[in-house]
């Protein structure tokens, strides 16, 4: 449940990072798709790692009924 955290997180973190440089109107170097990617890709990957299983035991817990 960590890596698709991770990756989804990261992911959002990413297009997060298009729409800031896209504001910035800085020009990514080759090869990635927007300027300081890493700076929001990591910390955002961190929080899917901890937010995806947290919502999914709370909401298995909501359905079971506990």
């Amino acid at each position: 449940m960590m890596v698709p955290g991770f990756f989804g997180g990261g992911m959002i973190g990413a297009l997060v990072a298009k729409v800031v440089g896209g504001m910035r109107e800085c020009v990514p170097p080759e090869g990635y798709p927007a300027c300081d990617v890493w700076s929001f890709v990591l910390p955002a990957g961190v929080v899917g790692i901890v937010l995806l299983p947290s919502l999914v035991l709370w909401r298995l817990q909501r359905v079971n009924g506990k």
